[in-house]
């Protein structure tokens, strides 16, 4: 198959589309690919289990509007476009390390351990002027998703009250 004047195969095509599985091991050029191309999403990953940062939530339905905005122009951009253009950090894009997300990730993938930690991000849907608190009903939700591999990206995790990477 011809795409842009270049010739596929089957397996190459497979190979470019390939999902993610946690535990892969993702070389670093895809990643650096994966920031500088306009992304794709893919929704294999995303936790809709119900839990404390599932998508599956009533305070999603709340916040989905915003969700779909932010997307959209992650779409049109890229992770790379973004981190140079957020002047004002409305988006809060950035890597999300530490020991809250290894667990997440566990209790998500049903694992003890996890071999080559992916690369993960989040982003906010929007930040609350006070500091978000469960208590008081303030919010500033992100967005956590993985960085896949030939610009694909995962979301993972719906954080209403900005807990996992505070």
């Amino acid at each position: 198959m011809k795409f842009g004047g270049i010739d596929y195969d089957a397996d190459e095509l497979n190979e470019l589309h390939r999902k993610y599985k946690i535990g892969d091991k993702i070389i670093d050029s895809d990643i650096y690919i994966s920031k500088i191309i306009s992304p794709v999403i893919c929704y294999s990953h995303v936790d809709l289990s119900g839990g404390k940062f599932s998508f599956n939530q009533e305070l999603f339905g709340k916040d989905s509007h915003n969700y779909f905005e932010k997307i959209k122009a992650l779409c049109d951009n890229s992770i790379d476009g973004l981190l140079n253009e957020d002047n004002n950090g409305v988006w809060h894009l950035h890597p999300t390390r530490g020991k809250n997300i290894l667990n997440e990730l566990k209790r998500h993938f049903n694992k003890k351990n996890i071999d080559n930690l992916p690369e993960i991000y989040h982003f906010a849907l929007y930040t609350d002027k006070d500091i978000a608190d469960k208590s008081t009903g303030k919010r500033s939700p992100r967005i956590h998703f993985i960085v896949g591999s030939h610009g694909m990206l995962y979301p993972l995790f719906y954080d209403p009250y900005h807990e996992i990477n505070p």
